[in-house]
């Protein structure tokens, strides 16, 4: 009897461990500055939403992340020695970055968008030909209202500077990176201004790894972000992090 227990108590023990008693573990490098992106003091914001992100995507995929916090002057070298899979980064899949790393889904969009008086019936860029933007100079939205020569542009050296001049009247809109936007927006600016577009470029946050390396960690990134897009989860936490208006 003593036997036939033992045999049946191992017999269970190898199925546990069979069954799901250990998990795919990834590293996964990120630097909380985020540089080189602008995020205006929103950088813990973005910090916590992607930690919850990698959270909620372990826990529905059954995989482990570990987070490797690293300098943004060492991140893509940490990458390239293989300290971590991959690396949460603002890095562009241009054609020649693409030559060097595997790029997942945009998991979050920091491109410039466009912020109209509250009263105003503009809702694209579009329809501002003719018409003053306000943008910072050197910025993503002052090389888009570089290609379209039918929107008047006017440099400010601050977003504040910026929004007050456009409450005033003294220009039409303000094209703003995305993040600032809705800080700004739903806080100092709620009952004045309205974001009037979505993020008018691809810039923003990915997952990268090594080219054709780790491809099933960006299958496992990909297919658990778009669940959490489906739960309404995704949502759930960029208003959480006041990501979102």
């Amino acid at each position: 009897m003593k036997k036939q227990f033992r045999i049946i108590f191992f017999l269970f023990l190898f199925l546990l461990t069979a069954c799901g008693g250990s998990r795919t573990s990834y590293k996964v490098g990120l630097d909380p500055s985020f540089f080189p992106l602008d995020l205006m003091g929103k950088e813990p914001n973005v910090f916590a939403f992607c930690n919850e992100m990698l959270l909620e995507i372990s826990r529905t995929e059954k995989v482990n992340f570990e987070r490797i916090n690293m300098s943004w002057d060492n991140l893509l070298q940490g990458l390239q020695q293989k300290k971590y899979q991959g690396m949460l980064s603002s890095v562009f899949p241009y054609i020649f970055n693409e030559e060097k790393y595997s790029f997942s889904d945009l998991f979050m969009q920091t491109g410039p968008v466009l912020i109209v008086r509250i009263d105003s019936t503009i809702t694209s860029l579009d329809e501002m030909a003719g018409q003053e933007v306000a943008v910072l100079p050197r910025s993503a939205a002052a090389k888009l209202i570089a290609t379209c020569p039918q929107i008047l542009s006017r440099n400010y050296e601050s977003v504040p500077e910026a929004l007050n001049e456009l409450v005033r009247g003294e220009v039409d809109g303000v094209l703003v990176s995305n993040i600032p936007a809705i800080s700004y927006v739903s806080d100092l600016y709620s009952k004045r201004l309205k974001i009037v577009t979505e993020p008018l470029d691809d810039e923003g946050l990915r997952l990268i790894t090594l080219h054709d390396n780790n491809q099933e960690l960006l299958k496992i990134f990909n297919r658990g972000l778009s669940r959490m897009k489906q739960s309404g989860q995704y949502e759930t936490l960029l208003k959480k992090w006041k990501l979102h208006l």
